[in-house]
């Protein structure tokens, strides 16, 4: 699909907040909202979004739950390949392998990044030596975790409505209403306390390989672990890099590990990564750069409804199963 600059400009309100978890804490963003990010009327960006969905880029839209509600804990996990590696037949492989797959990002380089939900250590490390077989990678990244801490305990009526969302995320409130027999006010006031507290995202699942002319990538830029790098000198550095980068910026996660910045991109051509990557590491304070186109992102969907279906289905069995959960899973 051929865009424009104001597809591109729609791309990258849906690549910063819909796209990975937990960027968005409006699950009902509006399209007025939308509209006026992107300078357009209303009628302009239901259109175009409709559009964009006609033609496959916007697959579909879910709810994520914050895997931190069911006690488990997220690990984000880069595996570097051998150049020679058949990219096609390892992702089948984790994605049949793994019911606890989050997510599976497949990069141009020889090299993917799959997200791990697990309950502990042990756990993680047969899933990472699993993994390794699979890939046969030569070496693995371990990522800071992805989400953070959901303290609020959720009620029954707020798990039925996850499990309505999930059925349709844009449900209208009153439809949910007359579903499970709660106000619309209440739904409401819980959805958005819901996405406020991190516990869902609304996220779109994307084919970004159907736009023509869009290129993510994402930029880590590694600092010099000096005691003269203080925090005015990397400060500095990152109002340069964001300037330089300029409308190519999507997203900015500073401190995104010790020492280490990431950033978000949308490019129009492969070129420009390595020009980037070139101008970036000439800055101060600048160790190591690391560009890395991105292809795909695949949502393992099928893991959430399970979670949920499996939430609702033991609250129905034990009407005190929630306080034990929480209390079991460390919440307060």
């Amino acid at each position: 699909m051929q865009v424009d600059k104001i597809d591109i400009k729609i791309m990258k309100e849906f690549l910063t907040d819909f796209i990975m978890p937990p960027r968005n804490a409006h699950i009902r963003r509006s399209f007025r909202s939308l509209a006026k990010s992107v300078q357009i009327d209303q009628h302009a960006i239901r259109n175009r979004i409709r559009k964009l969905q006609e033609q496959g880029v916007i697959k579909r839209w879910y709810i994520a739950v914050n895997p931190a509600i069911f006690g488990l804990k997220t690990a984000t996990l880069q595996f570097f390949l051998p150049a020679n590696s058949d990219k096609d037949e390892i992702m089948q492989k984790i994605s049949s392998s793994f019911p606890n797959m989050g997510f599976l990002c497949n990069h141009l380089e020889p090299k993917l990044m799959v997200i791990l939900y697990y309950r502990d250590a042990k756990d993680l490390d047969r899933d990472i030596d699993k993994l390794m077989k699979i890939t046969k990678a030569t070496y693995v990244n371990k990522m800071p975790k992805l989400f953070t801490e959901y303290g609020a305990k959720l009620t029954e009526s707020d798990w039925k409505i996850i499990g309505s969302l999930q059925e349709d995320p844009w449900k209208p409130y009153r439809a949910i209403s007359k579903e499970l027999k709660i106000s619309s006010k209440t739904v409401k006031r819980r959805v958005e306390a819901l996405a406020k507290g991190g516990a869902v995202y609304l996220l779109a699942d994307v084919n970004m390989r159907a736009v023509e002319g869009i290129i993510l990538a994402d930029l880590f830029i590694f600092y010099e672990n000096r005691s003269n790098i203080n925090s005015a000198v990397k400060d500095k550095t990152r109002l340069q890099i964001s300037e330089y980068l300029g409308d190519q910026l999507i997203f900015f996660d500073p401190n995104f590990a010790p020492d280490m910045d990431h950033f978000g991109l949308i490019l129009s051509s492969i070129s420009k990564s390595q020009e980037i990557r070139k101008w970036v590491s000439g800055r101060e304070g600048v160790k190591q750069s690391d560009i890395s186109i991105l292809l795909d992102v695949i949502p393992r969907l099928k893991l959430y409804k399970e979670l949920v279906e499996d939430m609702i289905r033991q609250q129905q069995e034990s009407t005190g199963y929630i306080e034990e959960y929480s209390s079991s899973s460390g919440f307060k």
